[in-house]
């Protein structure tokens, strides 16, 4: 008989997909070489009681989400949806030109099913850099993508 972890293993962090939430168009999903940023914290605020010295409260106060980071080789700008979708937020000239969209991160397991899944929404450019060139290495030219977002739930 096999133990249950023969039939579910472990995820692998190197298996996963980014998809973009186009609203009534599609879903986008474009391949990245890292995802980063995928933080949740409680922020507390301290209080101390009167006449207690041994110890104070830590009260909870909201919740605060790092910038998801997305990484990838710099692909042809013809043919790149997302390079439209960031120069536009980035390089625009009103803060109008920001359009938030919601994305899907999955890692995935041996059966291409989701092992876990995380909705980040509202997300929206705030970064985009470029990692140096260098002609003493043989590397892709890679590019990094910063994004701030309202929330991110885990739905798997």
């Amino acid at each position: 008989m096999g133990e249950l972890s023969d039939f579910f293993p472990p995820a692998v962090s190197f298996y996963f997909s980014v998809a973009f939430v186009i609203p009534f168009r599609a879903l986008i999903e474009i391949p990245f070489m890292e995802v980063g940023g995928l933080t949740t914290e409680m922020t507390t605020e301290e209080l101390k009681e009167g006449g207690e010295n041994s110890f104070s409260y830590q009260l909870p106060v909201r919740i605060k989400h790092g910038n998801l980071i997305l990484k990838r080789p710099i692909e042809n700008m013809l043919t790149d949806l997302l390079e439209a979708w960031s120069a536009s937020s980035l390089h625009g000239e009103l803060v109008t030109n920001v359009v938030p969209i919601d994305v899907t991160i999955s890692l995935i397991d041996a059966y291409k099913l989701p092992h876990r899944m995380w909705y980040v929404t509202n997300a929206y450019p705030v970064k985009c850099d470029n990692n140096p060139f260098a002609s003493n290495k043989n590397e892709l030219a890679m590019e990094s993508l910063e994004l701030a977002y309202n929330k991110i739930l885990r739905i798997i």
